[in-house]
């Protein structure tokens, strides 16, 4: 698979009414396009999901099998069919201490891995810990409608460069992002892929999607 479109459904009532429809229209896309779209879904539909696409859970706790009531860890998770989790999202932000833990307690679960960061310095210090991606979302620009791509190019560029001391770890950019044009700025200064919730989960996700696979094609 080529770059990464990662979808977060996050809780809208459009991801929880049409997620099947969505995670379709994703595995079309990602088979059109040869491009690896991956959905963040809600959890109580990643197992139905996972029998149809690339799934990951939008978050994930570092407990293993026990008496942690309403806490989701990786063994869980990775039962449920995921292929990995979301870590640090703006909305689900964790200390740093946490962060790690998580990062491991997929590696241990051999689930993939995406860690959100709003900064350089967090950029560094995630990169370090070896997860499988790296999300940079300004979370200023949140479905601001200003795309990351315009607003921070030369922190972008620093970001790349950061991923790029460790082996193995994508660069994906976020927040704000809403046309193709976004993510060929993206793809032009170095990432990987994007992470993108509203615009498909606002608008008409069949259209955004292929379009959105189609540029990072």
């Amino acid at each position: 698979m080529g770059n990464k479109l990662v979808i977060n459904y996050k809780a809208y009532a459009e991801g929880i009414d049409k997620g099947i429809e969505i995670a379709y229209a994703a595995r079309e896309a990602a088979d059109s396009y040869g491009v690896d779209v991956v959905v963040a879904a809600p959890f109580t539909l990643c197992r139905e999901i996972s029998r149809i696409t690339h799934t990951i859970a939008q978050s994930i706790e570092p407990i293993d099998p026990g008496a942690f009531t309403g806490r989701v860890g990786g063994y869980e998770i990775r039962k449920a069919g995921c292929s990995g989790a979301l870590i640090n999202h703006a909305e689900n932000r964790k200390a740093e201490r946490e962060i790690e833990a998580c990062v491991e307690a997929c590696k241990k679960n051999m689930l993939e891995s995406y860690v959100c960061v709003d900064g350089i310095s967090e950029a560094r210090k995630a990169v370090a810990l070896g997860p499988s991606a790296v999300a940079y979302e300004p979370k200023e620009l949140i479905g601001s409608g200003i795309s990351v791509s315009g607003a921070k190019p030369d922190i972008i560029g620093d970001f790349v460069r950061i991923t790029k001391e460790r082996e193995g770890v994508v660069a994906l950019a976020g927040a704000g992002i809403s046309s193709a044009k976004d993510i060929e700025a993206c793809v032009r200064l170095g990432c990987g892929g994007v992470l993108v919730s509203s615009a498909v989960m606002k608008g008409d996700f069949r259209r955004v999607i292929k379009e959105f696979a189609e540029a990072l094609s």
